[in-house]
């Protein structure tokens, strides 16, 4: 790695370190409802975009790199991440995702970086493919990606995936960015109702 990028590689371990710690604080809490207005949230553990990436998915590639976009280095040198350039995008196969199989709604962000003070643009596009149990494709999503890593929401309030449907390898999340945007991790928030509330 390049003596230019190694800080932005510590700033991003900051980062995702920060919100485990978070959540074991609240964890150890007797008095923390876990579950506020009778909804749980769940949040996927690190490295999730290196687990999807490194495993083939029906033995093919279960994340892509097109044009100048490229596979790249996650959180940490052993791990898998996306460098994004205007002419290409990341294409993360859904089928590899844990965390879509659940009871509620789901967000997904991810972690990452934009070399530009002022930050760069980003689409996400959600796609089920030929899936016929899925959901209904929702729009593209549009956001912004900061100078300073950070975790970005790019699906919100996405609908379950039906227990017993199969997703297909077409189902896919693009993300089409601005010049040099760094994704180095993901992660699924799952929001389940709880029967009868919180107490």
């Amino acid at each position: 790695m390049s003596a230019e990028r190694t800080p932005r590689s510590r700033r991003f371990r900051r980062a995702i370190l920060a919100v485990p710690a978070a959540a074991l604080i609240a964890a150890s809490l007797p008095t923390a409802c876990a579950c506020p207005d009778g909804t749980c949230t769940t949040v996927s553990d690190t490295r999730l975009l290196d687990r999807v990436c490194k495993e083939p998915l029906d033995g093919r590639p279960a994340c892509e790199a097109t044009g100048a976009s490229s596979v790249s280095e996650g959180i940490t040198a052993d791990s898998r991440g996306f460098r994004l350039e205007p002419t290409g995008a990341a294409l993360i196969h859904l089928g590899a995702v844990d965390g879509l199989r659940i009871d509620g709604d789901y967000d997904v962000e991810i972690l990452a970086a934009a070399d530009a003070e002022d930050g760069a643009g980003l689409v996400s596009e959600l796609t089920w493919g030929s899936c016929g149990d899925c959901p209904q494709d929702p729009p593209s999503f549009t956001v912004r990606i900061p100078h300073e890593p950070a975790w970005v929401k790019i699906q919100i309030n996405q609908p379950q995936i039906g227990p017993t449907a199969v997703v297909p390898y077409d189902a896919v999340l693009t993300l089409r960015g601005g010049k040099g945007i760094d994704i180095v991790d993901m992660r699924v928030i799952a929001m389940e109702p709880l029967l009868g509330g919180c107490n």
